[in-house]
């Protein structure tokens, strides 16, 4: 991960809009991390980039979403959901599948919403987002 964002950084950060601005901006660093390897803890600490150009790609003006492109995104990810949900899984074989409960808090109202995800492990060893639902 930490490679691929710094071979995304070094590849864009030199690209710039009509207005000379840049395109991908670093905005300071995540909370480190530690991962644990077979051999030793490894101490992360990555960068956070601002990647202009995926947000301009939504995003009418400097100043945010507006509640058109709010609504006309949530029209096309609540589409893409329900036809994802309805994908064909014949013949896809998972060797391990997690079920979890996940508590996620929304901020508009401070309600606690449950999430019912399932992950498989197929043949290949990639993880795979089976299914999600509320509950």
């Amino acid at each position: 991960m930490l490679m691929k964002c710094v071979s995304f950084w070094k590849g864009c950060h030199q690209s710039l809009t009509r207005t000379e601005n840049r395109l991908v901006v670093r905005n300071g660093y995540h909370k480190n991390r530690t991962f644990q390897t077979s051999c030793v803890n490894v101490e992360v600490n990555l960068p956070r980039i601002d990647d202009r150009k995926a947000t301009e790609k939504f995003v009418s003006n400097s100043k945010g979403f507006s509640p058109a492109t709010i609504i006309r995104l949530t029209k096309d990810w609540v589409n893409e959901f329900q036809e994802w949900k309805k994908r064909d899984l014949t013949g896809k074989e998972y060797v391990y599948v997690w079920a979890d409960g996940v508590y996620v808090k929304s901020r508009l109202d401070g309600e606690k919403t449950c999430l019912l995800v399932i992950i498989g492990v197929g043949v290949d060893g990639k993880k795979e987002l089976v299914a999600i639902e509320r509950r």
